[in-house]
């Protein structure tokens, strides 16, 4: 089984994983498109799944 077949979509944008996409997987296990979770940590310091601090 692939990454990407574990991962469907990015929880941020929700658009699918496909091959060559660019992923980030933080130190909680979740795993974001890279150019999403870098938006995202500009303004908050946790995971936007479970709220893990970084």
């Amino acid at each position: 089984m692939s990454f990407l077949s574990t991962h469907e979509s990015c929880p941020i944008c929700l658009e699918a994983f496909k091959d060559g996409s660019f992923v980030f997987q933080l130190q909680c296990g979740h795993v974001f498109h890279q150019q999403c979770v870098e938006e995202w940590l500009k303004n908050v310091k946790s995971c936007q799944i479970c709220r893990s601090q970084l």
